[in-house]
């Protein structure tokens, strides 16, 4: 269900221009630690683009590994460290995700949770205004809106 969403999330948001290096760069989702999505990121993005990109999904093991995207996937393991990832990784551009209950408080643009039993999820506009990242009005009347400074300031 949260692959899904990610996918959709891509019809809703808008990256800086500056975020792709080429006309043809690719639309690169990493995901930091345990992949909870399995083969079903993949698969739903397969065939698909955003603006004419193609999809690509890379996978990070640490903070170090992580190099360009457009999007990051950030596990529990690592999420729960959202400090000391914000002093390793260049968020401009970056819209952040996990499903850590702290990481939106921690600065992280977007969180998944469970309510009801339905997935629903919340999202950080000052960390998103920080990213210069462009959130539909459709997609925050859908969400949780809080509005925490992201750690390290604003520029």
């Amino acid at each position: 269900m949260q692959a899904a969403f990610i996918h959709k999330f891509t019809s809703f948001i808008e990256w800086p221009h500056y975020s792709f290096h080429y006309d043809d760069s690719p639309f690169v989702v990493g995901i930091l630690g345990e992949d909870p999505f399995g083969g079903a990121l993949e698969a739903i993005v397969r065939d698909e683009d955003y603006d004419g990109r193609a999809f690509e999904i890379r996978r990070f093991e640490s903070y170090a590994d992580v190099g360009h995207c457009q999007i990051l996937y950030v596990d529990e393991r690592w999420s729960s460290r959202a400090e000391d990832l914000w002093t390793q990784i260049e968020r401009d551009g970056l819209l952040t995700i996990s499903s850590h209950e702290g990481f939106t408080r921690a600065g992280g643009v977007l969180r998944f949770f469970v309510e009801e039993n339905r997935v629903r999820f919340e999202i950080n506009i000052a960390a998103a205004q920080f990213a210069h990242l462009k959130i539909s009005s459709k997609l925050l009347s859908l969400a949780r809106v809080v509005d925490h400074a992201p750690k390290g300031g604003l520029p």
